[in-house]
């Protein structure tokens, strides 16, 4: 969406997204939608930069070098309020959630009559000044025009299967690939629970690189005998055996099934 880019909305667009890919934010919070909800959505005085520990205003020409950038969810789906999440400025030229978002502070602050309770999707036209907003509706159709552009012989799927709520799931999806535990992925989200599984897509090439390599390692294994080899128990009978998937053979599930669901995550 950067490079492509010929427009204002088309630029403001890209920095929302982007930033928003950092924080796995829901459409509603960065982006203009139809309809009452729960959710508020950012303004710029939930967006705090600050260089080392200290904080720059708004209206420092420094702010794109800050270390890190703040946001704070007045509230959410979840119900949880003044929940505030940090992202740290990165080394890559174009994904930097510290650039994006101080490039949309900067254009939110040019509009006429802006202020600190100014959403930022807002923008400013560029014949008159005057306020325009990045919808759900206009996001959805350059995140689709980015696929095309980019082609599905490339991603492995089409422009169709993508919305709004792609950015969110990939979220999930950048940090489970980069190896982060779960609990540190359910803060970045700020999911409550467990449910930013449904975001993996398990076809994902890049799960199983290195595993068969891996399964080569240890050919060879020594299974050392159970103290209690002798015991006659009929493991097919027992009810407390569980297996590996942690569904024991009974039925019922294993007091370790959340913890296996969980763990694989590191």
């Amino acid at each position: 969406m950067q490079t492509s880019a010929s427009s204002d909305q088309e630029r403001h667009a890209s920095d929302l997204a982007m930033g928003a890919f950092f924080f796995a934010c829901r459409s509603c919070e960065y982006l203009k939608v139809k309809g009452k909800r729960r959710t508020k959505t950012i303004r710029q005085d939930d967006i705090e930069f600050r260089l080392d520990r200290s904080i720059l205003p708004h209206d420092s020409p420094h702010l794109h070098r800050a270390n890190t950038v703040t946001i704070t969810f007045r509230d959410q789906k979840n119900r949880v309020k003044d929940a505030s999440r940090t992202a740290w400025a990165t080394s890559d030229p174009t994904a930097c959630p510290v650039e994006a978002f101080a490039r949309i502070i900067r254009k939110v602050r040019a509009l006429p009559s802006s202020s600190d309770d100014s959403f930022i999707y807002n923008y400013a036209a560029p014949t008159n000044g005057t306020f325009r907003a990045v919808t759900d509706a206009s996001m959805i159709i350059l995140l689709r025009t980015a696929v095309t552009l980019i082609g599905e012989a490339v991603l492995g799927y089409k422009a169709a299967d993508v919305g709004t709520h792609s950015i969110r799931s990939g979220c999930a999806m950048a940090l489970v690939l980069s190896h982060h535990a779960a609990w540190r992925i359910m803060l970045v989200g700020r999911w409550k629970s467990q449910a930013f599984l449904v975001y993996i897509r398990e076809q994902i090439q890049q799960f199983s690189k290195g595993v068969s390599e891996r399964m080569t390692q240890n050919p060879d294994f020594y299974h050392v005998p159970d103290i209690d080899s002798n015991d006659q128990t009929n493991p097919t009978t027992d009810s407390h055996v569980s297996t590996l998937d942690g569904v024991t053979l009974d039925g019922r599930p294993s007091i370790h099934t959340d913890m296996l669901s969980i763990s694989f995550l590191g």
